[in-house]
């Protein structure tokens, strides 16, 4: 995700890798002041969308497996 600021000439990246296929942005009742973006794995209720598991983001984890992604946030311009 990249939000520029064009009066000043930044831009915040919000780099979440190729983990996340999905992103939900949330703005509580259409606030000016604020956004959210949030990185999913998956589709909204994916277990229950009729399309492949690849498709929606969709695995499981055997007991013991282990599932884990990083994220940064940097300034860039």
């Amino acid at each position: 995700m990249e939000l520029t600021d064009t009066r000043l000439g930044k831009t915040l990246v919000y780099d979440v890798g190729n983990s996340y296929k999905q992103w939900m942005v949330w703005n509580n009742k259409a606030s000016r002041k604020f956004f959210c973006p949030e990185p999913q794995i998956n589709l909204v209720n994916a277990p229950n969308v009729n399309l492949p598991a690849d498709d929606i983001g969709l695995f499981g984890l055997a007991p013991g497996d282990i599932w884990e992604a990083t994220s940064r946030l940097y300034l860039k311009g």
